[in-house]
């Protein structure tokens, strides 16, 4: 065996390790939100929970990418953005995750709106591609909803993810579902906490729990611990203008550094 495909080997057995194509395709979104600390009140947070949607009070666009591992088979992209249309919100996004040997490509629409003041359900549809090397590929369409209670400072929510999906013909079965619970306190402008915790079929439940605390005036430190992944997680968030920035990073003892990377542009919020 080259080299050069041991990485990747390593990367497929890292993919599949106890768990089945349909488990494993297309669970990668919330990770990577929150690896950049974002699962709460921000322009990405309608990929973890449509109901997020109405209470985005400005255009948004962003970016994001992460790599698991130091490995580009584990490469996750992540293009979004939604709009806000009264009491209603709406997005879109795209993504694609590894490179050669294994690949998924997504792109859903996502929509939601207020019940009340205070609590708004969502709902996401998508379509999403898996492609095997050399054995080749299957799709799948998905229908994901949320609800959200936001009252400033506090916010919690219930989201659902492939309550109904279509058959994965090729590799024989549906995504597997998993509920997402999740809460925020914003304790002051900048130091907030944060919990969730993840049901999936295949796995005992696993919560994550993470702090913010500012350090300077547009800059906050964020770390937090995975039970399911079981390693300690670090990042950064960095506002200016119309433009805020997160960065994440944790480590494994044998796999290496995980790191992820997230650019969120709202272009009406400096003139507020």
């Amino acid at each position: 065996m080259k080299r050069t495909t041991l990485p990747y080997c390593l990367a497929i057995l890292i993919l599949f390790w106890g768990s089945g194509i349909t488990h494993a395709a297309f669970n990668h979104q919330v990770t990577w939100l929150k690896y950049s600390g974002s699962i709460a009140l921000s322009g990405s947070s309608f990929l973890a929970n449509p109901a997020f949607l109405p209470f985005q009070k400005h255009p948004s666009i962003g970016a994001g990418y992460a790599r698991k591992f130091g490995l580009q088979e584990l490469d996750h992209f992540v293009m979004s953005g939604c709009v806000p249309v009264g009491n209603y919100g709406i997005g879109i996004h795209i993504s694609g995750f590894g490179r050669t040997l294994y690949t998924e490509r997504e792109c859903g629409i996502h929509a939601g709106g207020l019940i009340t003041s205070n609590v708004a359900s969502g709902i996401a549809v998508d379509w999403g591609q898996v492609q095997i090397k050399n054995y080749g590929s299957d799709h799948v369409w998905r229908v994901h909803a949320g609800v959200i209670y936001h009252c400033f400072p506090v916010s919690a929510g219930l989201s659902g993810k492939n309550l109904f999906s279509s058959k994965m013909d090729r590799f024989d079965g549906t995504p597997e579902k998993t509920l997402l619970l999740h809460a925020n306190w914003q304790v002051s402008k900048s130091f907030s906490l944060t919990g969730n915790v993840v049901f999936e079929e295949s796995f005992p439940p696993a919560w994550f729990t993470a702090i913010s605390i500012p350090v300077w005036e547009s800059i906050r430190l964020f770390t937090g611990y995975d039970t399911g992944a079981r390693r300690i997680l670090i990042g950064c968030n960095l506002a200016w203008a119309t433009f805020s920035a997160n960065t994440g990073y944790d480590h494994h003892p044998c796999l290496g550094w995980s790191q992820s990377y997230q650019l969120n542009w709202e272009p009406r919020h400096a003139r507020e």
